[in-house]
């Protein structure tokens, strides 16, 4: 407690324990190194930064876990993908009230060629998506094209 009190921080909890997040502490701000064109089913490492703007302390643990999380959606109905995958990875450590979080995680591209809409966010795992809270996430165009294996780079990006 007198940590959080010489850092200026006033958080809703003490501890981190996994319980489900009240609405005020589910926000975050995300950004993401994105690759923009990716071959079709790619797997890229991304460079992801996280701010907790809430007054909760983020953990992936205990009974409700908070993950790094992708959500593709079709960029003209915004409906999810149904065929890709989201993809959830556990946050290095805790994240308390104004803390950031430097972290990398896992990007697999739809199999089909097209333009895309991704979504990078957190997810408490049986409670909520926090974007659908506060969308200060990273979200942007993916185009993923198939090239006939000319030009992919080794992870899976294609070479302009």
């Amino acid at each position: 407690a007198r940590a959080f009190d010489e850092a200026g921080v006033k958080p809703s909890g003490l501890w981190a324990t996994g319980a489900p997040l009240a609405i005020p502490d589910c926000h975050v701000e995300i950004v993401v190194d994105n690759p923009m064109v990716m071959a079709p089913g790619a797997r890229v490492q991304v460079a992801v930064r996280l701010r907790n703007l809430g007054g909760a302390i983020l953990v992936s643990g205990g009974a409700h876990p908070v993950f790094l999380a992708t959500r593709w959606r079709d960029p003209e109905t915004t409906a999810e993908l149904p065929d890709v995958v989201t993809l959830r990875s556990p946050l290095a450590r805790p994240v308390p009230p104004g803390g950031t979080l430097v972290d990398e995680m896992t990007l697999v591209a739809p199999e089909r060629p097209g333009t895309f809409h991704i979504q990078i966010t957190l997810l408490q795992e049986r409670i909520r998506w926090l974007s659908d809270v506060d969308d200060r996430t990273a979200h942007w165009a993916v185009v993923v094209v198939s090239d006939g294996g000319d030009g992919l780079l080794p992870d899976g990006t294609v070479s302009a």
